[in-house]
């Protein structure tokens, strides 16, 4: 039988701390800010390449029924570079933009409809403020691209950051994970690396992995392989089924989207009737034991 371990069996599962905001972390915070703004201010496409370095670090620190994190802090200070430097929100006006924005306007709608009738209505004001940020992310990096459409930095930002993300992520197979399963008498390891759980790791790179696969189809960087294998390895050790079948479909689609020759399309499949009996048989070894 299998059951949820939510922690609390070391090793190599631990409890993560959920420690309050102080000195010592809120200046930490408020060196972010200032980081991200300057080297915002210097150049849009810099601060971009800086919020995708800082989205998988949370450090989250705790103030009331909220949190303080590392990319929250960062977005203050790129949009606060965007704004110092006047740059212009033309690209907000644009057709694919407004109807992302229409998007995601329905979904807080839809919250706040919901909200009515809900008996914890502070979980329904944080699921809204989410989404919020969520829209000021976009919105912040579509103004920051239109006025600085240079690639280069967010590809190293991305690649760097994927490759830094899944070693630590990896690393907790041995030294310890935030949380596993516990099958019988022995505690598996759920990795999450620096994100909140492995579910959120997995969802990570479940983004990740489809866009780095697709720069290495589109223009043939061969650079991109160890980092897209190292992120896959990570995202297995997750053992988020949902999160390891949607980077196979994300991968999908972007193979049949770029249109790679045909060699790579059998690769491609061959590799993922592979994941996929991987997957089959180590369900039915731990169902077994």
């Amino acid at each position: 039988m299998i059951r949820w371990q939510p922690g609390y069996v070391y090793p190599p599962v631990f409890y993560p701390p959920h420690p309050p905001l102080q000195v010592a972390s809120a200046l930490l915070f408020i060196a972010v800010t200032l980081g991200v703004g300057f080297v915002a201010l210097r150049r849009p496409a810099n601060g971009v390449a800086a919020m995708i370095a800082c989205t998988p670090f949370a450090f989250a620190h705790y103030v009331g029924n909220t949190s303080v994190t590392v990319p929250k802090t960062a977005l203050i200070g790129f949009v606060g570079a965007l704004i110092w430097r006047r740059c212009s929100t033309s690209v907000v006006r644009d057709a694919q933009v407004g109807r992302l924005l229409a998007a995601l306007g329905i979904v807080v709608a839809a919250m706040l409809l919901s909200g009515t009738a809900a008996e914890y209505r502070d979980a329904v004001a944080r699921e809204v403020a989410k989404w919020l940020e969520y829209a000021a992310i976009f919105v912040a990096i579509a103004v920051a691209f239109a006025n600085d459409p240079d690639d280069r930095p967010i590809w190293f930002a991305l690649s760097a950051t994927v490759a830094i993300v899944s070693v630590l992520a990896i690393a907790q197979e041995f030294i310890g994970a935030p949380s596993g399963l516990f099958v019988h008498a022995h505690s598996i390891p759920r990795v999450a690396g620096p994100l909140e759980g492995p579910n959120q790791l997995s969802a990570w790179l479940g983004i990740a992995i489809p866009v780095l696969l697709a720069r290495m189809l589109v223009h043939r960087d061969g650079q991109l392989v160890a980092v897209t294998v190292l992120a896959a390895v990570a995202d297995a050790l997750t053992l988020s089924r949902s999160g390891i079948i949607a980077v196979l479909i994300g991968c999908a689609v972007v193979v049949i989207a770029t249109r790679p020759p045909a060699h790579v399309r059998w690769r491609f499949a061959g590799g993922s009737l592979v994941v996929a009996g991987v997957l089959i048989a180590l369900g039915v070894a731990i169902g077994l034991e």
